[in-house]
């Protein structure tokens, strides 16, 4: 699987912090993005876009990535898969990582990201975890991206 043919969500109540990360994913090459302002916009989102990752803020209002995260385990037995939820976090403490990781998120990254960090986390979520078609990329097919990626546009 191609970076171009990934669908991502993008979940986040903080504008800039939306659009900076919606930046790094376009930079990688990803170009079907959905973005939501909260959990609840983001599971409405997920069953229109079914993405093949998810990047979410854990702590927003109403409802936090926490819950949806949860939502989706608990929808889990209608699903094929549940698509890898990475979680980025200004706040990333102790229990916030430890109440991810037993939700099954997929990584947990400390803001502000840099791109090579969000890449690899992306890379690993899609390797290990594979999408919710149970597709997985391969390790070639991201190393021809990155070296692409870096080439200048002309």
């Amino acid at each position: 699987m191609m970076y171009s043919e990934i669908r991502a969500l993008v979940i986040d109540d903080k504008p800039f912090s939306r659009t900076m990360t919606v930046r790094v994913l376009r930079a990688m090459g990803i170009r079907k993005i959905a973005e939501a302002v909260d959990g609840a916009a983001g599971l409405e989102s997920y069953a229109s876009l079914w993405p093949h990752v998810v990047i979410c803020e854990p702590e927003m209002r109403p409802v936090d990535g926490m819950v949806f995260l949860q939502t989706l385990n608990a929808e889990r037995k209608h699903l094929v898969r549940v698509a890898p939820v990475i979680f980025l976090s200004a706040e990333a403490n102790e229990s916030l990582v430890a109440q991810a990781s037993q939700l099954g998120a997929a990584g947990f990254l400390r803001k502000p990201i840099s791109a090579s960090s969000l890449q690899r986390h992306v890379d690993k979520a899609l390797t290990q975890h594979g999408d919710i078609y149970g597709q997985t990329m391969q390790p070639t097919d991201m190393a021809a991206q990155a070296m692409t990626s870096a080439q200048p546009h002309r």
